[in-house]
């Protein structure tokens, strides 16, 4: 096998596109196993399908042991219920969306016995506002539009990423120009 007329073969693409779960940010990665690496307790809160969300945990977790450190990742994302082996495309309880998630996080906080005031959150839409505002340490990460405003006037920490900041500006670098 090979090419015949001596061209380099591309690199495989660093994530299946067939694949539930989505390649996370460098920058995210980290955080995420600078607390792995500080022993803290990871917890996942998405409104995103609970099957996907443990997909996206247990990538996660590959990231942080290829770093060296070891971190069990739970989820507590939107339910369906299922019937006979398969889903209904019924959501079980409440999505876990808005209030819902801030609510999810008191309750872990007290089945895991952690104090609110030193657990770490991070959002990115106006919907995590609630969550972000239950923990002592709330991040607004990569913001949309309204988050940003709202931990503006909180104080909140923003973080933008530098992997976004660079996919922000290559589409503007090959977007059309406006005649």
């Amino acid at each position: 096998g090979g090419h015949q007329d001596g061209a380099q073969a591309s690199e495989p693409p660093k994530h299946n596109p067939r694949s539930p779960v989505p390649q996370f940010l460098e920058e995210g990665v980290e955080r995420v196993a600078c607390h792995a690496m500080l022993g803290h307790r990871i917890v996942i809160v998405s409104g995103t399908l609970e099957p996907l969300a443990n997909a996206a945990a247990r990538s996660l977790e590959a990231e942080i042991s290829a770093r060296g450190f070891a971190a069990r990742i739970r989820t507590c994302a939107t339910r369906l219920r299922e019937t006979n082996g398969k889903w209904t495309g019924e959501i079980l309880g409440e999505p876990m969306l808005g209030e819902a998630k801030a609510r999810a996080v008191c309750a872990l906080a007290e089945e895991m016995q952690l104090a609110l005031p030193q657990c770490w959150a991070y959002g990115d839409s106006s919907e995590d506002r609630w969550m972000l505002a239950a923990v002592g340490n709330p991040v607004a990460m990569n913001p949309a539009f309204a988050l940003r405003r709202i931990a503006q006037k909180r104080g909140w920490p923003i973080w933008r990423t530098a992997d976004r900041l660079q996919r922000m500006q290559n589409r503007v670098s090959r977007a059309e120009p406006c005649a």
